[in-house]
């Protein structure tokens, strides 16, 4: 539906110019994939190349023979005078004790070890890791062709936000790799039922065992046999020398590699099914490239047909969202966050922060919970699950931590809160408590060296804002709600972007009108709405503005008539008790402010010109 979409806004020659992008862009991607899947190939084997020499060195060391030969003297049947007749009978027997046991004794190895399951378990993880890679890899690379003016993200940021990932809360995978994996629960671990696989106990061959009851049956006649195993020592010598035999003969079998092949099926399953998606997920793309080249319809009769349907699938969207939240992810209990009456640190439109302990990582963690007022929603559930991703995935010094989700149902209604790191409070509550550079008015000369150190903390707040601006800029996101009260300062004075739930990648960007209007730039109110990263920057023109005076810059009715008046704005208030930014603070809010985005500076540009100034 997006696809379409960015389809309708454009004319004929340019639909056709994408087009050539996005083949050119989807057969670098196969290549990609195929690389990585060929990859994935050769970690398998490898892994199940192992495992056989790993599983082949318990089973045959002194130590497991020893255990062997010493349960066997237990549970060896006797042979009396009456069973002479039937001594192959008790030889057989022999024979398949020493078989059992050094299949319990392998499968005690592999249970208490947890050979197989931890083999299992980073295997299937890491399949999840690079699919998602890949997953991403082909969402950016039709992005990218849709709008040209997306910043791809390089593959190593990518994979250490992966690599953070591999701790969430609710294990989830990405939609392509549910998709893919025909199943729509967000844990791989239910895939053994989508399968058809079940818990495998590790079975050794019979055959190897065949192999040694063939070597060891013909080997010793009535008498010879009798006379040994009525000896003690010769029995045990026997029991000895039948272990090391089977033992050799499942070795030298190549009915080994089916077996670790068979105790590993999950993930050999879960590759075949990945590396099938892969063609199918290109053919797909090029199916509906096909589709979007064809259409002769123009711009206004596509918008009329599939504007209203954009309704329905966000509606569509909203009640999987909530099934799966419900039914299908695994989350902290709010409810025994609470119970204690943690206290109340904050309140805002949508919800209540309050200061809690946790369990995370095997630590006990002070953070805070904010809480939705609330009971999520269809129409909500989407902001928050995006808040709580922007968060997973954003990991910055200036950016607001994610510890985890907490969720509880009621009555079907289902609370929901996002755990985060403790902060002392907002960057505005900050501000008005602080003496920034303006508050000194005529006392700053007299006053140099405080006013001095309350333009450096500013400065350092200000070049704080921007790393954490180009950071998520970087990752090719877009805030969309900057003001100082979705920055969060902590009790040492680092800035952290917080608020994220308005936070969406470039190229998921839709052209919503969204975040407070006075903020925003003036390309978000256009007739299409299309913005980027820039309008950010128009946002941190206000920041600035209010971090140089500590306060809203709505508190100057002569500033705030000209937001109203769409006019040029200006790089000062018009409190005339204050002392107004220097030159170079004024300078760098006009560039913020330009009207023209294409001639605002990036979060990186802000951040050098920060650090530079001097008064």
């Amino acid at each position: 539906m997006k696809a379409k979409l960015h389809n309708a806004n454009k004319t004929r020659e340019e639909r056709e110019i994408q087009a050539k992008a996005i083949k050119v862009r989807l057969e670098k991607f196969e290549q990609y994939a195929g690389q990585v899947m060929a990859g994935l190939s050769i970690q398998l084997k490898k892994q199940i190349a192992q495992a056989i020499p790993a599983m082949l060195d318990h089973m045959c060391s002194p130590e497991t023979t020893a255990e062997i030969v010493t349960e066997a003297m237990k549970q060896a049947p006797i042979l009396t005078k009456e069973d002479e007749k039937n001594w192959r009978d008790v030889r057989n027997t022999a024979v398949s004790l020493v078989s059992g046991l050094i299949e319990e004794k392998v499968q005690a190895w592999d249970s208490t070890n947890m050979y197989f399951d931890k083999m299992e378990h980073n295997l299937v993880n890491n399949f999840k890791k690079e699919f998602d890679l890949i997953d991403e890899r082909h969402h950016e690379e039709i992005q990218k062709a849709l709008d040209p003016d997306l910043k791809t993200v390089p593959d190593n940021t990518k994979r250490a936000a992966a690599a953070a990932d591999e701790d969430d809360d609710d294990f989830s995978m990405t939609t392509g790799g549910k998709i893919a994996l025909g199943v729509t629960a967000p844990l791989w671990i239910p895939l053994t039922v989508a399968t058809g696989l079940s818990a495998l106990v590790l079975g050794l061959p019979i055959i190897g065992i065949v192999a040694a009851k063939g070597n060891i049956s013909e080997a010793l006649e009535k008498s010879k046999f009798i006379k040994m195993y009525r000896n003690e020592e010769s029995r045990r010598k026997y029991f000895e020398d039948l272990t090391k035999k089977a033992s050799n003969a499942i070795s030298e079998n190549k009915e080994l590699v089916a077996l670790v092949e068979r105790r590993l099926a999950k993930p050999i399953t879960i590759l075949t099914k990945l590396m099938e998606a892969i063609p199918n997920l290109v053919a797909a793309d090029r199916n509906l490239l096909d589709v979007l080249a064809a259409e002769s319809r123009g711009q206004d009769t596509l918008l009329l047909l599939y504007q209203p349907l954009v309704g329905g699938c966000r509606l569509l969207q909203g009640q999987l969202e909530m099934f799966r939240m419900k039914n299908l992810s695994k989350y902290l209990s709010l409810d025994r966050i609470l119970k204690d009456n943690p206290k109340k640190i904050g309140s805002g439109q949508f919800g209540d922060v309050y200061k809690v302990t946790i369990l995370a990582d095997k630590k006990t963690i002070v953070g805070a919970v904010k809480v939705a007022k609330a009971p999520i929603t269809v129409d909500t559930v989407t902001s928050f699950l995006q808040e709580k991703d922007n968060l997973r995935f954003l990991n910055h010094t200036n950016v607001l931590k994610y510890y985890a989700t907490a969720a509880s149902v009621h009555d079907g209604c289902l609370r929901v809160g996002i755990v985060t790191e403790l902060c002392q409070g907002t960057l505005m509550e900050w501000l008005k408590d602080y003496k920034t550079p303006a508050k000194w008015g005529r006392d700053h000369a007299a006053m140099r060296r405080m006013y001095e150190r309350s333009f450096s903390t500013i400065q350092n707040m200000g070049v704080q804002l921007c790393q954490g601006l180009s950071y998520i800029h970087g990752k090719g996101y877009i805030h969309r709600d900057l003001k100082a009260d979705n920055i969060l300062v902590t009790t040492d004075g680092t800035v952290k972007l917080a608020d994220m739930g308005l936070t969406k990648k470039m190229a998921d960007q839709t052209g919503t009108i969204c975040g407070t209007p006075l903020y925003a730039a003036p390309e978000v109110f256009s007739e299409n709405a299309e913005y980027n990263q820039s309008a950010d920057i128009y946002s941190l023109g206000f920041l600035l503005l209010e971090m140089w005076y500590g306060v809203p810059v709505y508190e100057d009715p002569v500033f705030l008539k000209k937001v109203v008046d769409k006019i040029t704005l200006p790089a000062q208030l018009s409190f005339q008790s204050q002392l107004p930014p220097i030159e170079p603070w004024q300078q760098l809010i006009k560039k913020c402010f330009q009207r023209d985005r294409n001639s605002r500076p990036s979060a990186l540009a802000c951040m050098k010109e920060l650090k530079g100034m001097k008064i």
